[in-house]
């Protein structure tokens, strides 16, 4: 008779066996997932402030920069004034000759006024027809010289600088309003221009203006034939608008 061997019931024990590593698994997974989820977290608050930081010494850096620019800029126009606030003094002495102003101008001026000076004398003396025979090309880079002297000088942006630095070249203009600075030769070499309609244009409508008003005496008058509008319109001068205004109002008042 055949031995009957018995077998014993499954009751689920051997399936939760073999499940129970596959839930320890689990959990151990979503551990890591999160260690990592709250260590993302961390380096993006640790960056925040790092960026934050860095922010806010920018904005300091750039303030105190901004700071020293303001305070520099202060220095530079109380200089500026300083040194062309002699000026009007010299050139509007009784009892001297222009060209004895223009000598004390060179022995007491500061480095600025000296330079105008110089670019004001070099012009009368190498255009003069009192002088050597200028050639046409040569000419018109003088002319080209005194438009970059007259821009730089009108776009002073401290009025009250600009004003002695006006005031000298209208002192030069009108001394020589019949010689090197007279309205013919100053328009002798036009025809030569190499630098541009745009900058001959501005160099035309400069020179002119300066030589009708040029003279207190005669200035009333003489605004009553131009336009200062027209004259130094912008889009045909391409002037500056600080060159534009410190002119209009240095003639109208």
């Amino acid at each position: 008779m055949a031995k009957i061997r018995s077998v014993k019931p499954d009751n689920g024990d051997n399936k939760v066996q073999s499940e129970q590593p596959n839930d320890e698994v689990k959990v151990a997974e979503n551990s890591a997932v999160d260690e990592k989820a709250e260590a993302a977290k961390a380096n993006e608050k640790a960056e925040a402030k790092r960026l934050e930081e860095e922010r806010v010494a920018k904005a300091e850096a750039d303030r105190i920069e901004a700071e020293k620019k303001a305070e520099a800029a202060k220095v530079a126009t109380k200089n500026a004034d300083i040194a062309w606030s002699g000026v009007k003094d010299i050139l509007t002495k009784q009892g001297l000759t222009f060209d004895k102003k223009i000598i004390m101008l060179k022995e007491n001026g500061s480095v600025s006024v000296k330079g105008i000076v110089s670019k004001l004398e070099s012009y009368r003396d190498i255009m003069s027809p009192k002088s050597i025979a200028v050639t046409p090309a040569a000419g018109a880079a003088k002319n080209f010289d005194l438009l970059a002297t007259l821009k730089s000088v009108t776009n002073e942006a401290d009025y009250a600088v600009f004003k002695a630095k006006f005031d000298l070249v209208n002192a030069y203009f009108k001394e020589h309003a019949d010689d090197a600075y007279s309205e013919w030769l100053l328009h002798r070499f036009d025809t030569e221009w190499i630098w541009g309609k745009e900058s001959l244009t501005a160099y035309q409508f400069l020179v002119t203006t300066i030589t009708m008003l040029c003279n207190k005496v005669t200035r009333a008058a003489e605004l009553k034939k131009i336009s200062l509008n027209s004259a130094l319109n912008k889009e045909a001068t391409k002037l500056s608008d600080t060159s534009i205004e410190n002119i209009k109002k240095y003639y109208r008042s």
